[in-house]
């Protein structure tokens, strides 16, 4: 017969009771918390940057704005502080274990590196939406009735998950199955707009910090290349300034290129006075920063819903009977996953 603790004992003999029946289950306490169990803040931060992680953000910048949505705010700096209202104190992201740390997070992103989260199971992350062809396909492989009956109840709750949302979000029969797909390509469609704006501003982000690269140094050299020019190009001349003249080649080049031409022909990198300030570019940069920014907990969370939805559609459309609709949104799940 099996103790249960009694909450009308002393507080040291309930313990007593406790380790009495912890030693006849044979289980650790921790164990035997289940889902009570209490983790630190330090377990709780690693799994969220675990979950951010797996978004596989673009950037570091990507990165930190996953967590900052997830409620977090996060100090940057010689040290990368994150801080959360549930927490006392703020916890240095170097004295995270190796996994977790600035460097090895940026390898990640590079895709130098592959990310092993720590194998602990937590009680606070929520069941995702599975699809259920991919739960039939675990069915009657040979593992026993007891299997099949547990991939059987995950099976019915897919199905009775996916259902309720086509409920509560006023679709009433099969026949709104048609409207109900719409409603999942608009959701793909806003996803795509968000990611083409954040593809856009790194683009143009990029090109900006390389005008101001080549600006400056213009600006420094253009004076060198025009007594170069003056000298008749003279071989002496070059040796002497080389470097220089080299810099401002290289940059009337990207001129070239990042600038448009004017009406008469000649690039803008041609003329000083088209050039744009560092000041104008400093602005434009600035500004397209905090539209990226910006842009990324609302493009990760339309994402997202976009793959919780299609997993939704394909488990209707197999509930349904809907065979010809029902490939098409796997196809696209497999997609999304990769």
């Amino acid at each position: 017969m099996r103790l249960k603790p009694i909450l009308s004992l002393p507080v040291k003999v309930a313990v007593t009771v406790r380790h009495l029946w912890i030693r006849w289950d044979g289980i650790s306490y921790n164990r035997w918390q289940g889902d009570i169990e209490k983790l630190s803040n330090r377990d709780r931060l690693c799994l969220d940057m675990d979950a951010a992680l797996a978004k596989k953000p673009h950037d570091l910048e990507g990165f930190y704005s996953l967590m900052e949505q997830a409620g977090y705010t996060v100090t940057r700096g010689k040290n990368i502080t994150f801080s959360h209202p549930r927490q006392k104190r703020n916890i240095r992201m170097r004295s995270l274990p190796e996994e977790y740390r600035e460097d090895v997070i940026r390898e990640v992103l590079a895709g130098r590196r592959i990310h092993n989260p720590r194998k602990r199971r937590s009680p606070l992350a929520e069941q995702k939406a599975q699809l259920v062809s991919s739960l039939e396909a675990k069915q009657n492989q040979g593992r026993g009735r007891s299997y099949d009956l547990s991939i059987q109840n995950q099976i019915t709750k897919q199905q009775a998950k996916a259902l309720l949302y086509y409920q509560q979000h006023g679709f009433t029969s099969a026949d709104d199955f048609d409207a109900f797909a719409e409603s999942v390509e608009a959701v793909k469609q806003h996803r795509d707009t968000l990611s083409a704006q954040i593809t856009s501003a790194e683009k143009r982000l990029n090109e900006i910090a390389v005008l101001q690269k080549h600006i400056t140094n213009y600006l420094k050299t253009k004076d060198i290349y025009a007594g170069y020019r003056a000298s008749g190009y003279s071989k002496a001349y070059y040796e002497e300034h080389e470097d220089a003249i080299k810099l401002c080649k290289a940059s009337k080049r990207a001129f070239d290129e990042l600038l448009p031409s004017d009406t008469s022909g000649k690039t803008a990198g041609s003329h000083k006075k088209q050039l744009p300030s560092l000041k104008a570019l400093r602005a434009e940069y600035a500004e397209l920063l905090a539209m990226k920014k910006a842009a990324y907990p609302e493009y990760y969370r339309a994402k997202d819903e976009y793959r919780e939805l299609l997993t939704y559609q394909a488990n209707l459309a197999g509930l349904f009977g809907i065979e010809n609709v029902r490939s098409a949104p796997q196809r696209e799940h497999q997609q999304e996953e990769k």
